[in-house]
């Protein structure tokens, strides 16, 4: 059976070409760059590879933004039939830099690169990797290895860690749990709607499974020995599958408890709800598109 290593690419950040942030740091490159040393630290885990290796049955290692060493002491160590990275635009010089180390010290292993910089054209991406996924990853990959593309999704316990003040841990760890990507919308500063050309491809297509998913990984935090502070639910706009939303509000009602929930979505989408159903959904932080934003 093929072996699969599946990376981001490497760190450090905020490099010349790169702007102040590429998305790992989110609040100490952008949110609280001005708070210096009070600055709230934490990397975001790039939460599709997470999905890939849980939905494949080829043994698969997952690296989150490794060093340069690290990247090639894993390379090194194993004989990886396939290397998956994950870039954007902004991160293309790593990736040029990274298939320069595989074809180097890993010469047979087959580079499939992913992410938002695909966008870039074939003759740009080309002499970097041998294949492209400029779709969803998970299909793309089981097809690739000769697996079954229409299994059922599974859902990875892959907690982002916890965020530090003073390099002191708050002790909170949030899930994510994926709704589905895309978005019919076509905001134009949405890379996603872009990606998926305004097409949505459901990862839980009723209230029932986010609930059900919800609360298994609550067991599966339990059985780790960890807590939960929260859920974050990837979906670019929730409230806009207006169906699925009520079905999950009814699970949380019978549920009879709150479940801390963070989200997505546009005033379009939550103009369908009360204020008192979406308390009841326990939307503890919802995010809006700029364009909404600058509306309100």
């Amino acid at each position: 059976m093929p072996k699969v290593l599946l990376t981001t690419v490497c760190r450090p950040f905020g490099g010349n070409g790169e702007g102040d942030s590429v998305g790992a740091e989110l609040f100490h490159a952008q949110v609280t760059r001005s708070q210096g040393i009070f600055s709230y630290r934490q990397v975001i885990r790039c939460w599709g590879l997470d999905y890939i290796a849980e939905n494949i049955d080829a043994p698969s290692v997952v690296l989150h933004y490794p060093s340069e060493r690290e990247f090639l002491r894993e390379i090194q160590s194993r004989n990886y039939d396939y290397i998956g990275i994950n870039f954007v635009v902004a991160t293309f010089h790593k990736l040029r830099r990274m298939a320069h180390l595989i074809r180097e010290h890993s010469p047979r292993s087959k580079i499939v690169l992913g992410g938002y910089g695909t966008v870039l054209s074939d003759q740009e991406l080309t002499p970097y990797g041998d294949f492209i996924c400029r779709e969803e990853g998970i299909g793309f990959m089981r097809r690739l290895l000769g697996e079954n593309p229409d299994r059922p999704i599974r859902h990875p316990y892959a907690p982002i860690e916890s965020p530090r003040v003073f390099s002191y841990p708050l002790n909170t760890k949030v899930a994510h749990i994926t709704g589905g990507l895309g978005c019919p919308n076509g905001c134009d500063f949405c890379c996603t709607s872009h990606f998926f050309d305004r097409k949505y491809v459901p990862f839980l297509r009723s209230g029932k499974e986010l609930y059900d998913t919800i609360r298994l990984m609550e067991r599966k935090a339990m059985d780790a020995g960890e807590e939960l502070s929260g859920f974050i639910v990837i979906d670019e706009d929730f409230f806009i599958h207006a169906k699925r939303a009520r079905e999950f509000l009814t699970c949380v009602r019978e549920g009879g408890r709150p479940l801390s929930i963070m989200g997505f979505g546009s005033v379009r989408g939550l103009s369908q709800f009360t204020a008192d159903e979406i308390a009841e959904m326990d939307l503890t932080f919802f995010g809006l598109p700029s364009r909404d934003r600058i509306g309100i």
